[in-house]
């Protein structure tokens, strides 16, 4: 589950998707995010709350700590 992610989720105009972006702490959240696999999305209300497809990573690594960059993808009919 993500707790701790900001986010920004957005229905494409004319299609049947919502696009979730967003940074997380890869630590606190202790995995490695992986394109082409599902993560489950919660705590965020009940119309976004559900299973994303994982569509773009980024992983950075600084004096701030370990980032993960991501685009998640779902069904906007769900």
């Amino acid at each position: 589950t993500f707790h701790s992610i900001s986010r920004c989720f957005r229905k494409e105009k004319n299609t049947w998707k919502i696009t979730a972006t967003g940074t997380l702490d890869g630590l606190a959240y202790g995995a490695v995010l992986t394109p082409g696999k599902t993560v489950m999305v919660q705590g965020i209300g009940g119309t976004h709350t559900g299973r994303y497809y994982v569509d773009e990573v980024t992983h950075q690594i600084s004096a701030r700590g370990y980032e993960q960059n991501f685009v998640l993808l779902r069904n906007a009919r769900n």
